[in-house]
């Protein structure tokens, strides 16, 4: 988040206040490391989130996440899921759309719930524009 991004750096503080007032732990690690000590919970959805942060990785680290979320997906149950949720520029085509490059909001859930396009948005996720 650049500084003279006034409103981005106040949603900032905003997730960081919520991050404040509820349970949850907040660490500085790498995305390898996450991954690699995420585990599927019986009874409840995993969700691996992401915005505009593929393209700074190495294609090595990619591949990694990428391997990391197939294995995961493989000890799917119907009563422990993965979701995988991102906001990422990809080729339109091939999700089957008309344009070269778009910011597009993915999902794809497992077990079987297959992938699709939610939404498109700016490199900054506002606006967003959800499909129907």
């Amino acid at each position: 988040v650049w500084p003279d991004q006034v409103a981005r750096v106040q949603r900032l503080r905003g997730a960081f206040q919520i991050a404040d007032e509820l349970p949850v732990t907040v660490r500085r690690e790498s995305a390898e490391t996450t991954l690699g000590r995420t585990t599927l919970v019986d009874g409840t959805w995993t969700v691996v989130w992401h915005s505009v942060f593929r393209q700074y990785l190495t294609a090595e680290v990619r591949a990694s996440l990428t391997d990391r979320i197939e294995t995961l997906a493989s000890d799917t149950t119907p009563s422990k899921r993965l979701a995988h949720l991102m906001l990422e520029p990809m080729s339109g085509a091939e999700w089957g759309r008309s344009s070269d490059f778009e910011f597009l909001v993915t999902l794809q859930t497992w077990p079987g719930g297959g992938r699709r396009v939610l939404a498109t948005a700016s490199p900054h996720g506002v606006p967003t524009t959800w499909e129907r």
